[in-house]
């Protein structure tokens, strides 16, 4: 028994189950009431035949007038606008008088009955019970009280006659209705459990859909911040260079990609950059591939800013055509990009190759900012132009960020490509998507296919697996012919030694500045230029020459002795100190630092 009732508690009821239960039994109820109805005209046909219909007006019109109300009411009822309870005490009512008025009725008509046609009608009874009990579990409290207005005046008949027949139907009448109303009770928990698990099931699903509209809504608008992201940076990196010296080709390939509406766009933290830019009197070609730290939206931020500072700066050079020396713009550029980016404390790092290329004597000054290494092809042979990384990330806040600029020679038809780390980090097509790193891999794949088109290059690469990162790529080809240039070196070297011999510290100034200008591996000539400079009294070109060799050999002995003994007779004593703390760093076997004059304290 404690099992039963444990199986048919069902705890407070929620109105919207209530009201649920109501629209069931409805439901249930309106197919029944005809039912019912032909049940009412057997029932009076009996009577009709068997007993001359004995007050078969009064009882059968309280009993049709009834169920035709309650069939009616059950037909309009979700169209009257009243509280679910009053229709369900509406409905109750007129069922009690339906049921009842049959109930009442079998007592006065039995006795006139045959003793069969009792019987039929104890079955019909039955039947309409066990009906009720099939249909009313809905609401409870109807099933019982119509149960019992059908059965409870003849189980009092029952009970008062002799016969034990009828004695035993009027003791199993009862039992049978609490039988049936425990069925009803269990179906009326499984009822109510089921109504709230499709309500849970249904406010889940309208959660994850409202969640579902919501994240749309969300990428949407994402979407539309990475459009205009990508809007803002693209006239940033462009490839703007025009001339007949060089010819650069740009490749950039985001791994994030996106659509926002009819657009199907990219985004990341790759950029590339080429202009034409004037130093004094000389032309060069400008170039920037560079990679801003992070995924999507944080390293496209990271590009915006770089590339709105670089442009700004480019066009600083451009409107002043300044007579500063290729060593001094990369500087300054670096400089100012480091200023820029340490006001986000480490937060945005970028990662750079910057080079300019002298298009009269094809030599290549450029800055390694930790980026992969600039790959030279030459005669079909693949090389890296340096084997170490030149100074930090920009963006990395440092005591001392040491920047060597890194001079070559060009020769023509010479390539130079540089590119972003996404050429090295592939991923296989295996089942463990490892990411393969292989530095000779790209050498391999420039010495094959350098000399043809980016794309042929893109594909190359993606032959061995896929983009784990953003790729951007920058391929220069070198088209003049410096050799009659390099053809006079001889005579240059000719022409300083007599200068030199005649103590024409001007002509040996020029002739000096000229062989380190046309070759890279005499730049020692750019100490003898500072020296001749110096010796004629024009300490400004002295000095500017002196950092030319220091910017190119900022660990070497010399460089940092010959600026910090020029600050010395300058009379500069902070500046003459700072070099000379960097010399006992750097190279305290290279002389007696103290002769020059020691930190002040």
């Amino acid at each position: 028994m404690k099992k039963i009732l444990r199986h048919i508690k069902t705890g407070p009821v929620s109105e919207y189950v209530k009201e649920q239960l109501l629209k069931d039994f409805l439901t249930f109820i309106r197919p029944a009431m005809p039912s019912v109805l032909i049940l009412e005209f057997i029932y009076l046909y009996l009577v009709m035949t068997e007993t001359d219909g004995r007050n078969a007006g009064l009882w059968f019109s309280a009993m049709f007038g009834s169920i035709s109300i309650a069939m009616i009411f059950g037909l309009f009822i979700n169209k009257i606008s009243i509280k679910r309870k009053y229709k369900e005490i509406i409905l109750l009512i007129l069922l009690i008088f339906t049921f009842g008025s049959f109930g009442l009725s079998l007592p006065y008509y039995y006795p006139l009955l045959p003793f069969g046609y009792v019987n039929l009608l104890v079955i019909l009874i039955a039947g309409i019970i066990g009906g009720l009990s099939s249909i009313a579990s809905p609401q409870r409290t109807i099933y019982l009280v119509s149960a019992f207005a059908i059965s409870l005046p003849e189980t009092i008949y029952f009970a008062m006659q002799e016969d034990f027949t009828r004695q035993l139907l009027a003791v199993l009448i009862p039992f049978y209705i609490a039988t049936m109303f425990i069925f009803v009770m269990l179906d009326h928990v499984r009822r109510v459990r089921f109504i709230e698990t499709n309500r849970n099931l249904d406010i889940a699903h309208r959660e994850l859909a409202e969640n579902h509209d919501r994240l749309k809504q969300m990428k949407k608008k994402q979407d539309g911040d990475y459009f205009l992201t990508s809007l803002l940076i693209e006239p940033l990196g462009r490839n703007n260079y025009r001339g007949d010296a060089c010819e650069l080709n740009f490749l950039i390939r985001d791994h994030k990609r996106f659509r926002f509406n009819k657009w199907r766009k990219g985004i990341g933290g790759d950029l590339n950059i080429a202009e034409n830019i004037q130093l004094g009197n000389k032309q060069y070609a400008f170039f920037l591939n560079a990679d801003a730290m992070g995924k999507s939206i944080q390293g496209a931020g990271g590009a915006l800013v770089l590339g709105a500072v670089m442009q700004s700066i480019l066009m600083r050079i451009q409107a002043r055509k300044p007579q500063i020396f290729p060593e001094h713009f990369l500087q300054e550029s670096i400089d100012e990009l480091q200023r820029v980016f340490n006001q986000f404390q480490g937060s945005m790092l970028i990662s750079l190759i910057m080079g300019l290329i002298d298009e009269e004597t094809g030599i290549l000054y450029y800055i390694n900012a930790e980026h992969p290494f600039l790959v030279l092809l030459r005669d079909k042979k693949s090389e890296f132009l340096e084997n170490s990384i030149g100074m930090h990330k920009i963006g990395v806040i440092t005591e001392f960020n040491t920047v060597p600029i890194f001079v070559r020679s060009l020769s023509r038809n010479d390539i130079i490509v540089a590119g972003s780390d996404g050429r090295d980090d592939l991923i296989t097509d295996s089942d463990k998507r490892e990411i393969q790193n292989d530095e000779a891999r790209f050498l391999e794949i420039i010495e094959k296919y350098g000399d043809r088109s980016m794309r042929k290059i893109y594909s190359a690469l993606r032959q061995y697996g896929r983009l784990s990162d953003d790729l951007s790529l920058i391929k220069v080809k070198y088209k003049n012919d410096p050799e009659p240039l390099r053809e006079n070196l001889l005579q240059l070297k000719k022409e300083f030694a007599q200068a030199k011999k005649n103590h024409d510290f001007a002509a040996l100034a020029d002739k000096a500045a000229r062989i380190a200008d046309i070759s890279v591996a005499d730049a020692s000539y750019l100490r003898k230029a500072a020296a001749a400079h110096w010796q004629s009294g024009n300490t400004e070109l002295a000095l500017s020459f002196a950092y030319r060799y220091y910017r190119r050999f900022p660990f070497e002995g010399k460089a940092i002795s010959l600026l910090a003994t020029m600050y010395a007779r300058l009379r500069q004593e902070q500046l003459r100190d700072r070099f000379v703390s960097l010399g006992l760093k750097i190279a305290p076997e290279h002389r007696d630092w103290h002769k020059i004059g020691l930190p002040v304290e």
